[in-house]
This record gives structure tokens, sequence and C-alpha cells, in this order.
């Protein structure tokens, strides 16, 4: 687990196409059942289970940090989540996902309306 996955830490070679994670100094070796410490990652890009002190976490955590700097990319709002402590952080999390659930139903009638989503 890299465990600090974030723009600063990926460095692109554009001759060769490539991207490359660096600053691996907060890694670990994932142990399934093992307890690590939360005091890792930069809040912007930290996964809820840090957010709220969970302490066995997996290698997924890296994942949520690499969704973020995408929405960060797609949406050009950099960091895509910005809360204040991790708190605020975890209430930004839940209102966007909450939203987006919303925004995305299947079923036409389910979705939000143009004013409510305002």
């Amino acid at each position: 687990m890299h465990r600090d996955v974030k723009p600063h830490n990926v460095m692109i070679d554009h001759e060769l196409r490539k991207l490359r994670l660096i600053d691996w100094g907060l890694a670990e070796f994932y142990h399934p059942g093992k307890e690590y410490n939360v005091r890792v990652a930069s809040r912007y890009f930290k996964g809820p289970e840090l957010l709220v002190d969970l302490q066995d976490y997996d290698y997924s955590l890296d994942m949520w940090s690499l969704g973020c700097m995408f929405a960060g990319m797609i949406f050009r709002k950099e960091p895509f989540f910005y809360g204040h402590d991790n708190h605020d952080q975890l209430v930004k999390i839940a209102k966007a996902i909450d939203f987006l659930d919303k925004l995305l139903r299947y079923d036409h009638q389910d979705r939000l309306t143009a004013r409510e989503a305002m």
C-alpha cells in the first residue's frame, strides 16, 4: 500500500508516456487482518476509513485517493473534496456521493429535478 497517493506524488514521463508514483515513505506491505496507522495520506485524498480512524484498511485506500485525483481532473477542482478537518472532509464526501446517487438513478422518475439539484 502506498498510502499517500496524490498529484504531488505522481510524476509524468512525457517521452515514454508513463506515470510514476513516487515518495514511498508511508508505504507498507499489506497483511490481511493487520491494523495500520491512520495518520497517513493527505486529508483531501484520504479514504473515509481513515477519516473515522478505522485501522483495518487495505490497498483500496490508494484506489480512493486515485479516484479523488481523477475527480479533481475531470471537474477541474483541486482538491475535489476540501474539508477543513477530518469530520468536515467526511461530511463533504457523504454529501457529494448522496448528490450523485440522487442524480444518477436508473428510474427517471426517481431522479432529482433541476430545482431540487440546485
